[in-house]
């Protein structure tokens, strides 16, 4: 995975469609270029609808929105 934050939270953001977009994502659209506010739904929705996984990834997803906004300060 990229150094790059807002690079990261793309490819986790895409790993999270990959892995769980039919059982936990199923009423979300991926878009082709997520900010930070659309990575924190996906996260809520992971956190909320999927088991042990997506939670862990939900909190990746997190971590890397916290990078993104603490490097557009």
């Amino acid at each position: 995975m990229s150094t790059d934050p807002k690079a990261r939270l793309e490819d986790l953001y895409a790993d999270a469609f990959r892995r769980f977009g039919h059982s936990c994502l199923w009423s979300k659209q991926p878009v082709r270029d997520p900010g930070v506010d659309h990575a924190r739904i996906i996260a809520h929705a992971l956190r909320t609808e999927g088991g042990r996984e997506a939670y862990a990834l939900a909190g990746q997803i997190e971590d890397a929105c916290d990078a993104v906004d603490i490097t557009a300060v």
